[in-house]
């Protein structure tokens, strides 16, 4: 994937549709609760970057 493809909108579509086989496989709930547990750990690593950088 390039950046003219995300320009276009296809990171998108291939987003959406890694969201629909993984609703079709797990579910809707466990599917939320996976992505918001990415979400959570992503944060996480986010805040202590973020951190360290401020204590250079």
């Amino acid at each position: 994937m390039n950046i003219k493809d995300i320009e276009e909108g296809k990171e998108d579509k291939l987003l959406d549709a890694a969201l629909l086989q993984a609703q079709k496989k797990y579910g809707i709930a466990k599917t939320q609760k996976i992505i918001g547990s990415l979400y959570l750990e992503c944060m996480t690593k986010l805040k202590q970057a973020n951190e360290r950088n401020e204590a250079l």
